[in-house]
């Protein structure tokens, strides 16, 4: 929401979603910060050797309360998260490094690389979006420019012409007397 037009207003509609899904928007925006926080200069060797370790990080907690549960149901914002936390560090979400996190978090490869696939396609068209939206931007203010450079053009010839007028009458005044 950080491109939406009215200053202030993305943010509200967030806390509204994340509200609508019985949810703290200052809890999850705490706890995004804490895991923001703490991925900060971490490598993938960093990370997974957390998780085993359960240095009780809160991304090593995600990972034992996954694991801990008998069959783990995947959802696309839990298979996302892991590849958002995978990018935080450098790692790119391939076969190779999916299967060593999957298994670090126990969870499974193949759900969460569909939505890998899907979050690479989403950003690439959210991407997309933003830059036609520039350019329409750019276009509009392109129009504006013209129109006000028109209308600058238009009132200074009027001027112009009412200057000339004004001299003509002080000439003929002038001849008159």
């Amino acid at each position: 929401m950080s491109p939406y037009p009215v200053a202030g207003d993305g943010e509200k509609i967030t806390d509204a979603l994340i509200a609508a899904l019985d949810m703290d928007p200052s809890t999850l925006r705490g706890d995004h910060k804490a895991v923001t926080e703490w991925l900060a200069g971490k490598t993938e060797a960093d990370v997974l050797a957390a998780v085993a370790s359960n240095d009780g990080s809160k991304v090593a907690s995600a990972a034992a309360t996954i694991k801990g549960q008998k069959e783990f149901h995947h959802t696309r914002p839990s298979n996302v998260g892991l590849v958002a936390v995978m990018d935080a560090v450098g790692c790119k979400p391939d076969d190779e490094s999916l299967a060593r996190w999957t298994e670090a978090f126990g969870m499974r490869a193949p759900a969460v690389q569909r939505n890998a696939g899907l979050l690479k396609e989403y950003q690439e068209k959210v991407a997309n979006a933003m830059q036609m939206i520039k350019s329409a931007e750019i276009m509009e203010k392109k129009r504006m420019a013209e129109a006000l450079e028109a209308k600058a053009k238009a009132a200074q010839e009027k001027a112009e012409s009412a200057s000339s007028k004004k001299d003509e009458i002080k000439t003929a005044e002038k001849a008159e007397a």
